[in-house]
């Protein structure tokens, strides 16, 4: 089973969302399937699986009786600039050590493992990110031109993220990451985009493949309708 609920509130919003301050609440409880958890995550960009992309961080799966998660969320927009910051933890009840990232059999009490993130978004073309209220996150992001349309090349935004995971509590070692992201965004219309990132992944972890500095430059091309 599992049990989960959000909850979001606006103390400031101008201007049909133009101006807007988000702050929002959210909680879980878990019964693991077999009572098997397990955490991963691969890099900032997505470039296919295998060796390609490789698990950065993985705790590989242990025991654990009950899982507890909480997370914060939080946003400030002014017109073009935006600020936006989420952190979520979870807590696995009565975890057992599974042999490779933390001793076999061990029993290692309450495993606490989180991931937060922070960034900031600039169009440089005046756009803002619509904001729906009923449900409390943001919509596609419109151009006051289209690409194409009496010469126009669309939106643009820039952005930098910093990001860490941690996997390492109780005796149990999945690895730690910290990841500074560089971003370009062209939105040729509502429903085209091309982003454009560089990454930096710094890697603290006993486990194949060890630690290490990782860098990455990928683009992708996304288009729905």
């Amino acid at each position: 089973y599992a049990w989960t609920s959000r909850a979001t509130y606006l103390p400031w919003y101008e201007d049909e969302g133009r101006y807007l301050t988000h702050i929002g609440v959210s909680g879980s409880i878990r019964d693991p399937n077999n009572h098997q958890q397990q955490y991963r995550a691969r890099g900032s960009l997505r470039n296919g699986l295998g060796g390609v992309n490789p698990t950065l961080a993985n705790t590989g799966l242990f025991t654990t009786t009950e899982v507890e998660m909480a997370g914060l969320e939080f946003v400030h927009q002014m017109d073009s600039l935006l600020f936006q910051a989420e952190y979520t933890g979870a807590w696995n009840n009565k975890s057992i050590g599974n042999g490779t990232t933390a001793p076999a059999g061990t029993q290692l009490g309450d495993v606490y493992v989180y991931g937060w993130y922070a960034e900031t978004l600039y169009f440089l073309t005046g756009e803002h990110r619509d904001y729906e209220k009923k449900t409390g996150v943001f919509g596609r992001v419109i151009p006051k031109n289209n690409f194409g349309t009496c010469g126009n090349l669309g939106a643009f935004q820039i952005g930098a993220r910093y990001n860490q995971l941690c996997l390492v509590d109780s005796g149990m070692d999945g690895g730690r990451l910290d990841d500074v992201t560089l971003g370009l965004n062209w939105f040729l219309n509502p429903n085209m985009k091309i982003q454009s990132n560089y990454t930096y992944t710094i890697r603290d972890a006993q486990a194949s493949p060890g630690g290490g500095d990782y860098y990455g430059y990928g683009m992708r091309l996304a288009w729905d309708f």
